[in-house]
């Protein structure tokens, strides 16, 4: 009867750190709260709307001066986030009729010493994207599960044998 109460109590155990893992999982994609900022530099200056997204401290929908450049966008924005992607910001741009793309390097614009990187326009989408870690979340979670159901084997077999002697 011990050995029925000892395993159940493993496997408690275990499923609860399965499901703990589980639980973080929108955590991976760290969009944090989207907000509306209004920046004028003067009462009744014409005001365009552009959405920035990704690795930025704060991201959102931001109403900013018309010819507003990039560097600028992303310094109202408190900067990038340490693992920014800055080689290849892109830009969605809405043209008309035709919705057109931009990939713009921000590093390397930065390196030749360009102030100016880009000049948004109206309804522009800005999105830094997020470097890409070594090992994966799926990948860490894998192993995690794995090394988790090892040592729960373990502990049962060395239970197990503590209640034979």
């Amino acid at each position: 009867m011990k050995k029925y109460i000892t395993l159940l109590l493993c496997f408690l155990f275990t499923q609860q750190q399965v499901l703990a893992l589980g639980t973080d999982r929108l955590n991976q994609f760290k969009i944090g709260t989207p907000s509306e900022f209004v920046f004028q530099s003067y009462k009744g200056q014409e005001l365009m709307t552009i959405k920035l997204l990704g690795a930025v401290k704060k991201s959102g929908l931001y109403h900013v001066p018309k010819k507003m450049d990039l560097a600028t966008l992303l310094s109202l924005a408190g900067g990038t986030t340490s693992d920014a992607n800055l080689v290849n910001v892109l830009i969605g741009q809405k043209d008309n009729k035709t919705n057109k793309g931009l990939e713009i390097n921000v590093e390397k614009k930065l390196e030749e010493g360009k102030i100016n990187l880009y000049d948004l326009r109206p309804d522009d989408v800005v999105l830094v994207k997020r470097k890409k870690p070594v090992i994966d979340t799926d990948t860490w979670r894998l192993i995690s599960l794995i090394s988790l159901a090892l040592t729960s084997i373990l502990t049962i077999v060395a239970i197990d044998d503590r209640l034979k002697d």
